[in-house]
């Protein structure tokens, strides 16, 4: 007779924060993207903080009209971002991929959306020193809908100093951990 291994369950992993920081040209769009996360947040029973809407900057440039000569005729170019940042709390991580799989496909054109995840890790009591706690932050960073370029993976201690940093492109990181 062959025995069956018993399998250890597998436990999904708790984030303590999720921080989602959105950069847009026009405030009307990133409001009704507000709106639309706040509505995904309420359909899915995610406990969410109202959307924070930073000051806007404004960057201008004067360039020539013409790219060889002619200094005198100039035009000036004006560039505005609106910043918005929400938090949610207390979330699974399959709940978490699932919101912002779903969030990121529907993020409007023109929308830079910056994601960084917080998860405490606590050691075991039998270990030593069980009483001190690790925040692994995981941020995901994204310039077009649907599509993350690269994840900084930083680890701090309860003291604040950074243990270790390091930058994985998330095809890697899907391929290797998941």
């Amino acid at each position: 007779m062959c025995k069956k291994k018993e399998e250890e369950p597998v436990y999904d992993r708790l984030i303590w924060k999720l921080e989602v920081y959105c950069e847009g040209h026009e405030k009307s769009v990133l409001e009704s993207y507000a709106r639309f996360i706040a509505m995904t947040c309420a359909h899915l029973g995610i406990n969410a903080q109202p959307a924070q809407f930073g000051t806007p900057t404004h960057e201008r440039l004067t360039l020539l009209k013409s790219i060889h000569i002619h200094g005198k005729h100039r035009v000036q170019y004006e560039m505005q971002t609106y910043p918005m940042t929400l938090t949610l709390h207390h979330l699974t991580g399959s709940t978490a991929d699932t919101f912002l799989e779903y969030t990121q496909r529907m993020c409007p054109e023109g929308v830079a959306m910056r994601v960084t995840e917080v998860t405490t890790l606590t050691r075991s009591p039998h270990s030593p020193g069980h009483h001190t706690h690790h925040i692994i932050t995981l941020t995901r960073s994204s310039h077009s809908p649907g599509h993350h370029t690269h994840q900084v993976i930083t680890l701090t201690g309860n003291d604040g100093q950074l243990r270790w940093k390091f930058r994985v492109p998330c095809q890697i990181l899907k391929q290797k951990f998941r």
